[in-house]
C-alpha cells in the first residue's frame, strides 16, 4: 500500500494492514514537481516498481514527465514526456 508521505516527494510504503511503514523519497529531478501534490503515484502489481508523474511547473502545467523507479526510490527511468495538456499521462492502473 502507498500513502502520501511527509512532503510532495515522499511516500509511505506499508503492509495492507498498516504495519511496517517505510518512508521512500521519490527521485524527482531538480526543477520538476510532483503533479497534483503527488496524487499520480501507483505501485506495480508485483510491488517492485513505483510509477509517478512530474511537471515542469509547480502549477501542474506542461511539460509532463512519467517515471518509474524501484520500490526503494533507486533506479529512476524516464518513460514518457508530453509538452501538451491534451497528452497528459494518467496513472490509472495501466502499467
Amino acid at each position: 500500500m502507498i500513502e502520501k508521505g511527509y512532503s510532495n516527494d515522499s511516500l509511505l510504503i506499508m503492509n495492507y494492514d498498516g504495519t511496517s511503514p517505510t518512508q521512500v523519497i521519490l527521485p524527482v529531478p531538480a526543477g520538476q514537481y510532483m503533479v497534483y501534490g503527488g496524487a499520480d503515484v501507483v505501485l506495480s502489481p508485483d510491488g517492485k516498481t513505483i510509477f509517478f508523474q512530474t511537471s515542469g511547473s509547480v502549477s501542474s502545467t506542461p511539460p509532463f514527465y512519467l517515471y518509474s523507479c524501484n520500490i526503494d526510490g533507486s533506479g529512476r527511468k524516464l518513460i514518457y514526456t508530453s509538452n501538451a495538456s491534451a497528452n497528459t499521462p494518467a496513472l490509472l492502473g495501466a502499467y
